[in-house]
C-alpha cells in the first residue's frame, strides 16, 4: 500500500515539474486559500462549542450567585429571629441555598473551557510543521 503512495507522489511530482512557474505558483496560492477557508470554517466551529460551554459555566455562576445573595439574606433574617424568636427555619433555608450556591458555583468553574481554541490551535501548528516540511 505504501509503494501506491510513492508511485502516487512520483507521478504528481513528474508532472509538476513540467508545469510552468506561474501555474505552481497558481496551484500554490488556490491551495493556501482553500487551507485558509478550512481553518476558518473550523476554528467557527470550535468557538460554537466553547461559546457554548462558557453560556453553561455562566448560567451555574448565575444561579450560583443568586442562591449565594439568597442565603446571606436567609442567615440576616436567621439572626435577626435569632434575637427574638424560632431561628430554625430560615437557618435551615439559608444553609439549603448555600448548599445550591456552592454548588453552582463548583458546576460553574468545572464546565469553564481550560485551554480555549485548542483543537484549532494544534490543527494551526500542524499546518505549519506540515508547509515547512514541504518547502525546505
Amino acid at each position: 500500500m505504501a509503494k501506491e503512495s510513492d508511485v502516487a507522489k512520483s507521478s504528481d511530482r513528474s508532472s509538476l515539474d513540467e508545469l510552468p512557474v506561474s501555474e505552481l505558483i497558481s496551484r500554490a496560492l488556490s491551495e493556501a486559500k482553500d487551507l485558509a477557508r478550512v481553518e476558518i470554517e473550523l476554528a467557527k466551529e470550535d468557538v460554537r462549542g466553547e461559546a457554548k460551554a462558557a453560556l453553561r459555566a455562566a448560567v451555574a455562576f448565575g444561579v450560583g450567585a443568586a442562591a449565594g445573595v439568597i442565603a446571606l439574606s436567609l442567615l440576616l433574617v436567621a439572626l435577626v429571629l435569632a434575637l427574638g424568636g424560632a431561628p430554625w427555619v430560615p437557618l435551615a433555608l439559608a444553609l439549603g441555598f448555600a448548599v445550591i450556591a456552592g454548588a453552582g458555583g463548583a458546576a460553574g468553574r468545572a464546565w469553564l473551557p481550560r485551554k480555549p481554541l485548542e483543537p484549532t490551535r494544534h490543527r494551526l501548528e500542524r499546518d505549519v510543521d506540515h508547509l515547512k516540511e514541504h518547502t525546505t
